[in-house]
């Protein structure tokens, strides 16, 4: 019996032994993931959820308005075409929280070339994001009351001329300003 190369054994233990989630991809489906990406989605087995296409661990959408689906198999063609990809993704834990991260999808160089290999590395951005809303919420409404500021006024306004440009419509706006 022969032994593995040497830089597959490494690829192994280093799989196996990362503190983040890893994962190898295969044909658009999860076929292998590390200890780490069982414990941060609350699996106690790989038999729970392997193999399954890429985007079943997520919800239907991606924040962006993307369906899950379609946007991972966009970012498999973009990994297999142009190489290494650096994205940001939503999981679904067992429970049914979300799990934001940011993901890096690479081509696994020496895979079998009839198969489309993969791997991805994940890297839990989850309280970077809840940050991040609670930042935009405070920054958009009044502290006292939780209404809608001048600020939230700004963005909404350039939202909603935008939408009539592309829509060829006429925008009116009316205010009231109360003390």
């Amino acid at each position: 019996m022969n032994a593995p190369h040497p830089s597959i054994a490494t690829f192994q233990h280093f799989f196996g032994h990362a503190l983040d989630p890893m994962w190898l991809i295969v044909n658009g489906e999860l076929i292998d993931c590390n200890d780490a990406a069982l414990v941060v989605l609350g699996y106690r087995s790989r038999t729970e959820i392997l193999p399954t296409p890429f985007a079943a661990l997520s919800p239907k959408d991606q924040p962006n308005g993307d369906s899950s689906e379609s946007k991972a198999a966009s970012l498999i063609s973009q990994a297999l075409t142009d190489g290494p990809q650096r994205f940001e993704w939503v999981s679904s834990r067992s429970d049914g929280s979300p799990l934001w991260t940011e993901a890096t999808l690479t081509l696994f160089v020496g895979a079998d070339p009839d198969q489309n290999v993969l791997y991805m590395h994940w890297r839990d951005i989850t309280g970077s994001k809840q940050t991040e809303e609670r930042l935009h919420y405070e920054s958009t409404h009044d502290a006292l009351t939780g209404l809608p500021n001048r600020r939230a006024l700004e963005l909404e306004l350039r939202r909603a001329i935008k939408r009539a440009e592309s829509n060829g419509r006429s925008l009116a706006v009316g205010m009231i300003d109360l003390d």
